[in-house]
């Protein structure tokens, strides 16, 4: 599965603008953040550039320690870059890792989802993305579903139940 990252904004992070939350600036992930995301495009994540950004820090990690702002830009390319974990790695990382990371952004779509409007992540995204860019995310839930679906918590369904599913 590919997501069409031709629909989401081809500009790059604004460099003045923080990617990572002030909390999480000391620890490995959130150095590492500050050297991969600021000034790049969706574009330019990728597996490779998250694997050789993230070498030895949890992949999972990286969306619970982004600002809002960050996380809605770089959706798509978080999103895509975990699919390709499951799909091929090239044998880079084992794949789990990766999955890590499609589990944690799973997990964040559940929880704003659950909170609705009082969420100001929801909030962001539903102001910012198209009907067709939330089609992408609904379509990363259900490769998320698919792709494990003894899932712990059920989170890319109930996450689709609950509103994502209506985009697809």
């Amino acid at each position: 599965m590919k997501i069409d990252i031709g629909l989401f904004d081809s500009s790059s992070f604004p460099l003045d603008s923080p990617v990572v939350v002030d909390s999480a600036r000391p620890d490995s992930e959130g150095i590492a953040m500050e050297k991969v995301f600021p000034g790049k495009g969706i574009k330019d994540i990728t597996t490779e550039v998250l694997i050789e950004g993230f070498k030895k820090t949890d992949l999972g990690a990286i969306p619970f320690f982004m600002t809002d702002m960050a996380f809605v830009f770089f959706l798509p390319a978080l999103m895509q870059a975990s699919i390709d974990g499951q799909e091929d790695n090239n044998n880079l990382l084992p794949p789990n890792l990766l999955f890590e990371l499609g589990e944690a952004l799973t997990s964040i779509l559940l929880k704003i989802t659950k909170e609705g409007e009082k969420n100001n992540l929801f909030r962001m995204l539903n102001s910012t993305y198209s009907h067709e860019q939330k089609r992408e995310i609904a379509r990363f839930l259900v490769e998320m579903r698919d792709y494990n679906p003894d899932y712990p918590d059920r989170s890319p369904e109930e996450a689709l139940q609950k509103y994502w599913g209506k985009f697809l």
